[in-house]
Order: structure tokens, then C-alpha cells, then sequence
């Protein structure tokens, strides 16, 4: 027997993150919206297609179909959701003085230099140099002001980052 789930709980799997978003990224989550409207015609044709194979019970074919509309849906409600919920990041003109969302951070880790950008987490990417106010180390940077040293423990050890330049 299924367990039936709220909306809101299937919603809550593809908004797990945070709502800050740049200008760019609403435009990519808003083209997206646009692509997967755009195939849903072909989901619902495949769906009326296998329906008229048999016995519904036993058609995997229209099982999987009515799968992958149902996923669909559920991908475009979450698509919907966030742009709803979105907090824009706003460009940066003057810097406060401050780490703050949008702040791109020069830091000094072991004698070496590191640029971070940080953002909500819906578009971390620290290998790219983008990291999420909510991870250990973008949490421990907002606030904080140039010369500051944040220390950070990982499952190495500690580390010690000093903020060197924030734009």
C-alpha cells in the first residue's frame, strides 16, 4: 500500500535550498519552466498512446508514461515554487564593507589566495569559486569585515581563512 504525501512534502524535495537567487539564475529557472511546458504535450501524447495498449493494470509502458508526466509536473511546480519564492540578490554597486550575499571574497588560506563568490545555494558551486551562505565557511564569512579571520573545522582539522578583500 502507498502512503499518500502532500503537496507541500513533494515540493519541499526540490526546495530544499535557499531562496536567494541572482537576476541570472531566475532567468535560467525561467527558461527551464519554458522547456518542460514546452514537452508536456508529448508526455500527455505518450500517455493517451500507451493507454490504448491493454489491460492498464499490467501495461508498463503506460505505468512509465503516467511516471514520467507525474515527475514532470511535480519538476514544474518546483520550478514554480522557487521562482514564487525567490529573494533576488541584488548587484552590488558599492561594497559595505561587509560580507554579504553577492559579495565576492578574497581569502587567505595556508599561504595561499582563494576567491570566493557567495550565494544562496541553489547555485553553490564551489568548485567554480561560488559557495552557499549556508555552508560551514560562507556561514562563518557573512558579516565579517576585511582582515577578519574565520577559523573552520573540517574533517581535516582546523582551518584559518583571513578575509583579504571583499567586493
Amino acid at each position: 500500500m502507498r502512503v499518500p504525501k502532500r503537496r507541500s512534502e513533494e515540493l519541499r524535495k526540490h526546495h530544499s535550498g535557499s531562496r536567494y537567487l541572482t537576476a541570472e539564475a531566475i532567468v535560467r529557472l525561467k527558461e527551464e519552466l519554458q522547456r518542460c511546458e514546452r514537452d508536456l504535450p508529448a508526455l500527455i501524447a505518450e500517455v493517451m498512446r500507451t493507454k490504448e495498449n491493454g489491460d492498464l493494470s499490467e501495461n508498463f509502458e503506460y505505468q512509465d508514461a503516467k511516471r514520467r508526466l507525474r515527475q514532470a509536473h511535480s519538476y514544474i511546480a518546483g520550478i514554480k515554487h522557487r521562482l514564487v519564492m525567490a529573494v533576488v540578490i541584488p548587484k552590488k554597486e558599492k561594497t559595505s564593507g561587509r560580507v554579504e550575499l553577492g559579495s565576492l571574497v578574497t581569502l587567505e588560506v595556508d599561504s595561499r589566495r582563494v576567491v570566493y563568490t557567495i550565494l544562496g545555494s541553489y547555485e553553490s558551486k564551489p568548485e567554480e569559486g561560488k559557495i552557499s551562505d549556508r555552508s560551514p565557511l560562507g556561514t562563518a564569512l557573512l558579516g565579517r569585515s576585511k582582515g577578519d579571520a574565520v577559523t573552520i573545522v573540517t574533517a581535516r582539522g582546523e582551518k584559518e581563512y583571513r578575509i583579504v578583500d571583499i567586493q
